[in-house]
């Protein structure tokens, strides 16, 4: 795509995928790098940021476009017994229509018979080594049109903390290309919460997915999502 202002050709990635506010005059057709120049020449007010505003910082890991064909996600987790014992590290998945939560994948919610685009191994236990492991495949595809957003959360089940784990892992790629890491959040961020909402698979109308940072801790677990949905309604 070539943008009419700077007149060169770009991903389509490198644009806006919807106007930044009502009052930006700006056509879709100028990339995101020239919208910045000439924004700077403009206060925040007529961008409708006004005085005590929340800004919120977004940082896009990793963009999917159309042509990549991202179109089977897995999420893979991997943890070993604290000292106190056999203990489980819950990676969940919450996935939203609009602003209504539509399914939710963990332990007890692995299999909704209409939905067979979505698998949970459901947690896979090594006594021997005292180890933990599950994974999640989503064909993003067949999700319907409406979901837009799937939230991953990682919280422990027993112990107080995500810290007492010895070496959390987990890993997020397209099946197709298992050695691209699509998420680098470290757990070690999270080591002093009982839970936290790692990142964001965001999907837009026009087939673009973008996987993004969150990063935002909180209180409870897969026992009572209470804290956790309220801290994504506050993300939205």
């Amino acid at each position: 795509m070539k943008c009419v202002q700077c007149q060169i050709r770009k991903l389509s990635k490198e644009f806006p995928d919807k106007s930044v506010s009502s009052k930006c005059e700006h056509a879709m057709s100028w990339c995101l790098e020239d919208f910045q120049d000439d924004a700077t020449n403009s206060i925040l007010e007529n961008c409708e940021i006004h005085a005590n505003s929340h800004i919120q910082l977004i940082i896009v890991l990793y963009s999917i476009i159309q042509d990549q064909a991202l179109t089977n996600l897995a999420f893979d987790l991997n943890w070993v017994f604290p000292h106190s014992g056999q203990d489980f590290l819950d990676g969940t998945c919450l996935i939203y229509e609009g602003a209504s939560l539509w399914k939710k994948y963990d332990y007890i919610s692995m299999f909704y018979p209409s939905v067979k685009y979505i698998e949970h191994s459901g947690d896979i236990i090594d006594h021997q080594n005292s180890e933990g492991h599950h994974k999640k495949t989503i064909k993003l595809d067949d999700l319907p049109i409406e979901v837009g957003q799937l939230y991953l959360i990682l919280s422990s089940w027993r112990s107080p903390t995500i810290g007492h784990f010895w070496k959390p892992s987990f890993k997020l790629y397209n099946v197709a290309d298992p050695d691209r890491q699509l998420c680098n959040y470290s757990i070690e961020q999270a080591k002093n919460s009982q839970a936290v909402i790692m990142c964001l698979i965001n999907r837009l109308k026009n087939g673009m997915c973008h996987v993004i940072e969150v990063g935002e801790t909180s209180s409870r677990n897969a026992k009572d999502y209470g804290p956790i949905e309220k801290n994504i309604r506050r993300l939205m």
